[in-house]
């Protein structure tokens, strides 16, 4: 998401190393050294069979709709998330068209990494109607990616998009979150489905960024989208956040979104940054937007954010 808050604030400058390194070998004693040594390999998530090496290999690509399907999955969730991020490029804020907008995470600063990756939990087969919709968690690494990926829900179902910030911006690859996609790219951590996605710098001359998710059924990383050029956020910094827009439910008093998701926990655990070497996001290199706020300030008081493991494990749980 692109935040919404107007005080400014001085983030802390990092000096990252390149991405892509030399080969360095079958022998890889330290898997947080570098994303890629052969190119074609990634580290395995923690969520992943470690059993096959701290390594495991880029072998397949996710299936998708591109293009105009990609828009077209997107639906209305995507015309919105499209709408709001557009009028924050031209004025560096977003817009006041939603009753209620509100966004809560972890925000990596300017050029504290080129890389970061999380594992992500979903909720299936939520739709969430009144015109409401949530994007949680949704990511864009630091390092002018040229790609958020980001979970959304709305009325007809979750969906899970490649964002692109470098070409035209828009919803580049949409997948929708059904039966098959879990049996493939979710396994169940801490009780709840989740995805592990991992998006890095892999040609810094130009700006090339790809976004991978962890098949768990082979055990290997898939390639879901890349693309090069420059970033047109107007942000130098990324993020990874929970991110509503909302109407109040007359007969609830609460966002439609807070009614759907009762009984519900997102969460986004291990989320690493990759300056020189992978390691977990801290209140460092990975600051929070703010303190948890209260989900009262979302129109959802059963809505309780904590951070589980500061900052690389936070949680939205709507009980």
């Amino acid at each position: 998401m692109i935040p919404h808050w107007t005080k400014t604030v001085r983030w802390t400058s990092f000096i990252c190393a390149p991405l892509l390194h030399p080969l360095l070998g079958a022998g890889v004693a330290d898997a947080s050294a570098a994303p890629a040594p052969h190119g074609t390999m990634l580290p395995r998530p923690a969520s992943g069979d470690h059993r096959l090496g701290a390594w495991a290999a880029v072998t397949g690509s996710v299936p998708g709709a591109t293009g105009k399907n990609a828009v077209k999955l997107a639906g209305a969730a995507g015309k919105k998330f499209a709408q709001e991020r557009a009028t924050a490029q031209r004025q560096g804020r977003v817009s006041a068209q939603a009753v209620l907008h509100r966004d809560w995470g972890a925000y990596p600063p300017v050029n504290a990494s080129n890389g970061m990756m999380a594992t992500q939990s979903i909720l299936p087969d939520k739709p969430i109607g009144g015109g409401d919709f949530l994007y949680a968690p949704t990511a864009k690494s630091t390092g002018h990616s040229c790609i958020e990926l980001t979970t959304a829900y709305h009325g007809a179902g979750a969906v899970l998009w490649a964002w692109d910030w470098c070409g035209q911006p828009g919803a580049a690859k949409t997948v929708r979150m059904d039966a098959a996609f879990r049996a493939t790219y979710t396994t169940t951590v801490n009780s709840r489905p989740a995805y592990t996605m991992s998006q890095v710098r892999s040609n810094t001359a130009r700006n090339t960024w790809t976004v991978y998710l962890y098949n768990y059924k082979t055990q290997s990383w898939d390639t879901f989208w890349s693309q090069s050029g420059t970033d047109k956020t107007n942000y130098s910094f990324g993020w990874n956040t929970y991110e509503i827009w909302s109407n109040t439910n007359p007969s609830t008093g609460h966002g439609y979104f807070c009614d759907a998701t009762r009984n519900t926990t997102i969460e986004s655990s291990d989320i690493q940054i990759y300056a020189g070497k992978w390691t977990p996001a801290t209140a460092a290199n990975a600051p929070l937007s703010s303190r948890p706020p209260a989900g009262s300030s979302y129109n959802c008081p059963t809505l309780n954010f904590a951070v589980v493991s500061p900052n690389n494990d936070w949680t939205a749980t709507n009980r």
